[in-house]
């Protein structure tokens, strides 16, 4: 029980690993543990507005550090988006 309020404490605990960022701030990875992927998967969401579940369908096709897996399935993303337009 919390002291002064008189309710239960509940406890936070995190569902994905965290990573200490460039300025020192706890991120948490959505798509990848590698924070260089996951920089870069989250990259075309904030900078482009592309949609969420295309980036979540790209990143689901690519295996944990395979640099050469990532190239191809954005490749693919991006043959895929040019012919919707």
């Amino acid at each position: 029980m919390h002291p002064l309020r008189g309710c239960p404490i509940i406890f936070y605990e995190p569902a994905t690993p965290d990573h200490e960022g460039r300025n020192g701030q706890v991120t948490r990875s959505i798509f990848f543990d590698d924070p260089l992927f996951e920089e870069f998967a989250l990259r075309p969401l904030i900078i482009d507005g592309c949609p969420l579940g295309e980036i979540s369908a790209t990143t689901s096709l690519i295996e944990e550090g395979d640099h050469d897996g990532w190239y191809r399935q954005w490749i693919v993303t991006a043959e895929r988006g040019r012919w919707l337009r």
